[in-house]
């Protein structure tokens, strides 16, 4: 992953600055990662960037991604990501750097509106994947992302394994109510709630 430190001295890099502190900015960088489901992410706090990579996918032989967390004041930070195939002959990439940005962007809109309260962790079947934390998440101003898939499950909890509560099409409108991990808590434009995977609307 040197590569990237090199690339990013070269001024390569899609940058882009952000009302949020530098600190909110790393966490930020850390859910976007996250939400990717990219793999374990190394942290250089001190020297102000990340790096982690992505494994080989359907369409790719997989990506290592970078990201520089660079205060420009007490309430901005320029974030520069830079994002290479590990294959250079690929055309597509699981991550671009457009599409960190616009993840960043609508992560950093979601934490802007929320508070952070302490609740039980929802029961999960035991096939599901544990989670980080405890921490329930719950988003106290009005968000709205759009459908980006085809098709969406909306289920009544945060996994694959839950119920079904509703199906939306691409360009449907969800307003987020809350997020747990990879999962959005949404309410439909019928006042139906559920949770629908963070990759499946913007």
């Amino acid at each position: 992953m040197s590569d990237l430190v090199q690339s990013k001295e070269r001024g390569r890099g899609t940058s882009k600055v952000y009302h949020v502190n530098a600190d909110q900015a790393w966490e930020i960088a850390r859910t976007v990662f996250r939400w990717e489901r990219t793999d374990a992410v190394e942290e250089h706090r001190s020297e102000g960037y990340m790096l982690t990579s992505s494994g080989e996918s359907l369409i790719s032989w997989g990506t290592v991604m970078g990201v520089w967390v660079e205060p420009v004041n007490r309430d901005s930070t320029r974030v520069t990501v830079v994002i290479k195939r590990k294959n250079p002959t690929e055309v597509l990439t699981s991550l671009t750097e457009a599409t960190f940005h616009e993840d960043f962007e609508m992560a950093a809109r979601i934490k802007a509106g929320r508070s952070l309260t302490r609740t039980p962790p929802a029961a999960k079947p035991q096939s599901a994947l544990p989670e980080e934390s405890t921490t329930s998440k719950v988003v106290t101003s009005s968000v709205v992302v759009t459908v980006t898939w085809t098709f969406a499950n909306i289920r009544s909890e945060a996994g694959d394994d839950f119920s079904l509560v509703a199906t939306v099409k691409r360009g449907d409108r969800l307003t987020v109510i809350g997020e747990d991990g990879d999962w959005l808590n949404v309410r439909l434009e019928n006042g139906q709630e559920g949770w629908i995977n963070s990759k499946m609307a913007r």
